[in-house]
């Protein structure tokens, strides 16, 4: 069990949701932004344009220039750091001079005349001068390609927790609520300071009253059964103690 690593979690949680966008290569990580784009461009010319330390996959249709993907060398990248990369930071093939959802330019280079902008993720518009940019599309060898998805597989980022509440199997994350400063909460031998258990993505997590939306410590254990039981004692309090099998 690993408790209090929000980060790992988020990292976890973002690969969950979005699995089916994930690809893995001999050399590298795909991240789909177009499911499927080889059905979609059947004989396309793909290219991959590197910003900083991962490639932008674009395809031309129509006189325009489409992102299709991002690459994550392995050499650069683990499943976790592009996850990671991916919360923080984003590619757009841009028409005009401004990003949105940003908050800095980190990179920018001209292919094929269309500016391609590496920037950081934010919730503001950053505005950019393309006239700043190089063009790199002679660097850059344009091939048709041909991809066999049979010889790629997906990412499993893990199975969510099977639960056993009082030596009872059910399918869900029971939600319990506890007396602070009365009640005790044990998860695998540690002492956790909280007064609700509830359920966290896939997995079992605690919670302060105040805070319904940021758990003081996860269960990260994932495809592994979850053990919650509560006793009551003598004088009326509860004690709650998980454990991981």
């Amino acid at each position: 069990m690993v408790l209090s690593d929000l980060e790992y979690y988020r990292k976890k949680r973002f690969l969950v949701k979005r699995r089916n966008c994930f690809r893995e290569h001999s050399d590298f990580y795909e991240f789909c932004l177009i499911n499927g784009y080889e059905k979609q461009f059947p004989g396309f010319e793909n290219s991959a344009v590197q910003l900083k330390n991962v490639f932008a996959s674009v395809v031309e249709k129509d006189g325009n220039l489409l992102l299709v993907s991002i690459q994550f060398p392995k050499n650069e990248f683990n499943l976790g750091e592009a996850a990671a990369w991916l919360m923080n930071f984003g590619i757009a093939a841009v028409k005009g001079s401004t990003i949105k959802d940003a908050k800095s330019i980190v990179e920018g280079v001209l292919f094929k005349g269309t500016p391609l902008v590496l920037y950081a993720r934010g919730k503001g518009e950053v505005e950019f001068c393309s006239d700043d940019f190089v063009e790199v599309t002679e660097n850059f060898t344009v091939e048709t390609q041909e991809i066999y998805t049979d010889r790629l597989w997906r990412i499993d980022p893990g199975k969510a927790v099977s639960i056993v509440f009082n030596g009872k199997r059910q399918s869900t994350v029971p939600t319990l609520e506890f007396l602070p400063g009365r009640d005790v909460i044990i998860s695998n031998g540690t002492l956790v300071l909280a007064d609700r258990l509830d359920k966290f993505g896939d997995s079992v997590a605690f919670f302060r009253k105040g805070d319904k939306k940021t758990p003081v410590a996860i269960v990260l254990d994932q495809g592994r059964t979850v053990h919650i039981r509560v006793n009551e004692r003598d004088d009326g309090s509860r004690i709650c103690e998980v454990s991981v099998e």
